[in-house]
């Protein structure tokens, strides 16, 4: 959250203010949530260094540009909040059926699991913890 605590996905509501990246000024600050998509259920989603829960097609920021989860190999990087790039040392695959969240934005980025993905309309994220 924008204050610096956590919440789980499935907590987060309207009005929320959680930590983004501008991507105008490539500074973090604060963004409120302005709506909160339904829940669904999809077959499989990755793991990225054992933290970070995604569908295939979530948009996370990379090297300076956005790709999908499905994209990532060990040895490439994510972006933390604080400009760094962490490097990717598993990605895991996971072939089971999982409830999906997913939330809107101002800025259209926010922090999941400590690194920078973007709220691009067609993409969910599953299970985690926001940092606001």
């Amino acid at each position: 959250m924008a204050n610096g605590s956590t919440k789980p996905v499935e907590e987060i509501q309207v009005d929320d203010r959680v930590l983004s990246y501008n991507e105008s000024s490539a500074k973090m600050r604060a963004s409120e949530v302005t709506s909160v998509h339904k829940p669904f259920f999809v077959d499989h989603y990755y793991i990225i260094n054992e933290e970070l829960r995604a569908t295939e097609n979530h948009p996370v920021l990379s090297g300076g540009k956005w790709v999908a989860v499905s994209s990532l190999s060990v040895g490439d990087v994510l972006t933390n909040p604080d400009g760094w790039d962490i490097e990717i040392y598993t990605v895991q695959k996971i072939e089971e059926r999982a409830m999906v969240y997913n939330f809107q934005v101002t800025l259209e980025t926010y922090v999941a699991a400590d690194m920078i993905v973007h709220n691009k309309e067609d993409c969910e994220m599953y299970d985690q913890y926001y940092p606001e």
